[in-house]
């Protein structure tokens, strides 16, 4: 299980963060994603360095960042490609979070 979350984080930090958009609700939505991103991130080193840390809230946050970029249309040219990269990178949150999990 360690060497997947491993693998997961480390696939997770190879992505830059998706640059900062211009729309406020995909920006508010970047800081909802930057917080989970640290959380997660934490979680992963407390399970990697042994310890067995507490995951009940990893997919409510998931599902939350999930619905909230769902929910963001009509966003203008400019930061059509920034939600592009954002979903990038929520995935790979997602699948980290999937082998924090197991």
């Amino acid at each position: 299980m360690n060497t997947t979350i491993k693998a997961q984080l480390d696939r997770l930090k190879s992505l830059p963060f998706p640059a900062w958009a211009e729309d406020d609700t995909l920006s508010d939505w970047q800081t909802e994603l930057a917080e989970v991103d640290g959380y997660l991130a934490g979680l992963a080193s407390q399970a990697i360095g042994g310890e067995n840390p507490d995951t009940n809230m990893v997919a409510q946050h998931v599902r939350q960042l999930r619905a909230g970029l769902e929910a963001i249309h009509g966003l203008p040219a400019e930061d059509r490609a920034i939600r592009t990269e954002c979903e990038a990178y929520l995935v790979a949150l997602e699948n980290l979070a999937q082998s924090l999990r197991l």
